[in-house]
This record gives structure tokens, sequence and C-alpha cells, in this order.
């Protein structure tokens, strides 16, 4: 028992040490403190919405079942996944919050950045919400003729007919 909970504690804890080292790379990245031009801050922010891109697409492919009426019963699994793939779009938000906050000013094209930031904080907030959505059990959905009907009439008694 005591290894599930050390395990889970250290779960918790090393997405937000990565987070933190992220941040401090981007600093150093913007005050060239490495002479490559392979470490830079514009390379660390591509990286940033390539990752986004890549986990969104991840999201959108485990989230697919959720809104197919199959019923389908998800296992511990794929809540470690869903879990996953949105802790880490919330961390990229926090790099993206601490790059606009602290190094904007190195930043070449910040009307294009923005508008990334923008999206990548939209698709992390659209895939909490999911995650609640099944967390609370309105997802997955099922067809519409499985619902409990009260009476005869065409309503439905489920809790929203989406």
């Amino acid at each position: 028992m005591r290894e599930d909970v050390s395990s889970k504690i250290e779960l918790e804890i090393r997405p937000h040490q990565l987070i933190r080292w992220l941040c401090k790379c981007a600093s150093e990245y913007a005050n060239s403190s490495f002479s490559s031009p392979c470490y830079s801050l514009e390379f660390l922010i591509t990286w940033v919405f390539q990752r986004a891109i890549d986990l969104k697409a991840n999201c959108d492919e485990y989230f697919a079942p959720l809104f197919d009426y199959s019923q389908s019963k998800f296992d511990a699994n794929f809540s470690v996944l869903l879990n996953s793939c949105t802790t880490q779009l919330s961390s990229l938000c926090v790099l993206n919050k601490h790059v606009d906050e602290k190094l904007v000013s190195y930043v070449y094209d910040t009307d294009a950045i923005n508008e990334h930031w923008t999206r990548l904080e939209l698709d992390s907030i659209h895939f909490e919400v999911i995650r609640w959505l099944v967390k609370v059990g309105l997802l997955p959905e099922c067809h519409p003729s499985t619902y409990l009907r009260p009476d005869d009439s065409e309503r439905i008694s489920a809790p929203f007919p989406v």
C-alpha cells in the first residue's frame, strides 16, 4: 500500500518539476546562455506547439468513443491516458504563461505566438471539461433509445441530449 501512495505522489510531483525545468530552459534560451542555434527560445516554442498538436490528436483519438454511442466501458488505463494528456496540456499552458509574462520581449512574432497560446489554452480547457464530464458520469454518451422515458412522450430523461 505504501508503494502505491509514494508512486502516486511521485507522479504528481514530477510534471511540476519538469515544467519548472522547461521554464528555466526558456529563460536561459532567451538570454542567450547557449551559443548553439539548436537551443533557442524560438526552438522551444516550436517544440511546445508541436507537442500540443500531438497531444490534441491523441486526446481526440482517446475521446472519440465517448461520443459514438458505443456505450463502451472504460478501464483505469483510459483514465491514466486521459489524465496524462490533459495534465501535459495544462503544463504547456504554464510554460506559455511564463513566456508571456517574463520573456515576451525575446519573441519575434508575438501575434502568431499569442494566437497559438490562445488555442493551446482553449484546447486545455476543452479537454479538462471532457475529463470532468467523464468523472461525473455524463460521458460516455449512449443512444437516446437507451435512455429511460418517464412517459410516452418524446422527451428523454437523459441529463442532456447531445
